[in-house]
């Protein structure tokens, strides 16, 4: 490989790995700074009526 080359797969390699790592951030800033605050302790048993509603069985009073 030549001197150029080397340094041009470095960039790449570089600019790759910092996409990675701007996506890994923004999707940690999203979970904590949002989803933390929307989710509370009720949802559980919210996912599993709605599952049941679902499937046709009525177990709780809607």
């Amino acid at each position: 490989m030549q001197a150029g080359q080397k340094i041009h797969n470095y960039v790449l390699n570089s600019a790759f790995l910092l996409f990675i790592g701007l996506i890994l951030y923004t999707r940690y800033c999203i979970y904590t700074g949002y989803n933390l605050k929307v989710i509370d302790s009720d949802q559980p048993f919210m996912w599993i009526g709605a599952s049941d509603f679902l499937k046709g069985n009525f177990y709780e009073p809607r």
